[in-house]
């Protein structure tokens, strides 16, 4: 609920007509993606509601330039991180494209990463000493994670349905076992990196047609296996929304705030799929930015097209002089 009226106040800080903020207010609380999944992972309604902290909290910045939301903008990020890594990439373009619509002072871009580094430093410390200072970390996960995205089956089996669920262990050797089941979660998450890194350079010859796999898989809002339910048609019916009005945006729209929204939705999401991947529930924390493109594109159409009043005619003066 807390989220819902923060995403009714970002909608009627870009002007949105009352009424298309309401709905879109609507429209964020029922998100068929939320109902999805939300119900077997439990960290998207959190990353849902940081999300939509961090974008209310830019948009005030955006119009006020103060050195206080740009930290409180960096803290709501360095959380939203920490919440989901999979946005790891996402706080540091948008403040990097408002940068170039903008020119902001350089002092800005450093209050700005101190303000998201010293919030996720704390857990890069809680990992280095809950491991006995093996390394520097944000998720015992990266290694599984980057697994799932690189090796031999990715082009045949991923897709945007179930890419999520890709079998990590593909890329392990069969001398692998031992090591694995003795080492703790912080060594299995380093051998899964290590072994993918060599499958990378090992099979040089697959990269390129592995990154345009999974750019395609990211970007296509159609279910490319069936997946029954009502909830899975609506969330279907959004990402189809969603791509259409993000290239609206990036074409036709003159609104730098808008366009930096648009123009760090892509560029995060191409970096977090060429190195990792990028199935379905993993984009529904981006769902408010892309309820907000959606809105504001519905509201740009109308404005655009909407037929022109007409002169009514002047009454007849009639009556006293």
């Amino acid at each position: 609920i807390l989220g819902g009226m923060l995403f009714y106040k970002t909608l009627k800080k870009i002007d949105l007509p009352h009424c298309l903020s309401l709905l879109g207010a609507f429209a964020y609380l029922i998100h068929p993606a939320l109902q999805i999944y939300s119900r077997t992972f439990l960290s998207e309604p959190f990353t849902l509601f940081m999300m939509t902290l961090v974008l209310y909290t830019y948009v005030v910045y955006w119009q006020n330039k103060k050195t206080l939301t740009l930290i409180v903008l960096g803290v709501t990020s360095g959380l939203l991180v920490l919440t989901h890594p999979f946005y790891v990439f996402l706080p540091p373009l948008l403040i990097f494209v408002q940068w170039l619509y903008q020119r902001l002072p350089f002092r800005n871009l450093i209050i700005g990463a101190l303000s998201f580094v010293m919030v996720v430093s704390f857990w890069l410390t809680r990992n280095y000493m809950l491991y006995d200072q093996s390394g520097v970390f944000l998720t015992t996960s990266s290694g599984a994670v980057m697994a799932k995205g690189w090796n031999k089956d990715v082009l045949d089996l991923h897709n945007n349905v179930d890419g999520d669920l890709a079998d990590e262990g593909l890329v392990l050797l069969p001398e692998d076992k031992e090591i694995f089941w003795s080492g703790n979660e912080l060594e299995r998450s380093q051998l899964y990196q290590k072994r993918t890194f060599e499958f990378i350079e090992g099979h040089q010859s697959l990269i390129f047609p592995i990154i345009v796999k999974k750019l395609k898989i990211a970007f296509n809002p159609f279910r490319e296996k069936p997946k029954p339910g009502v909830l899975q048609t609506l969330n279907e019916v959004h990402r189809v929304l969603a791509l259409i009005c993000l290239v609206l945006v990036l074409l036709f729209s003159k609104n730098k705030l808008i366009k930096t929204l648009g123009w760090t939705i892509v560029g995060a999401t191409i970096f977090i799929t060429v190195l990792t991947y990028s199935g379905l529930r993993f984009r529904t924390g981006q769902v408010p930015i892309e309820l907000l493109l959606i809105f504001w594109s519905i509201d740009f159409v109308y404005k655009r097209f909407k037929p022109a009043p007409q002169n009514a005619p002047l009454p007849d003066r009639v009556g006293k002089k």
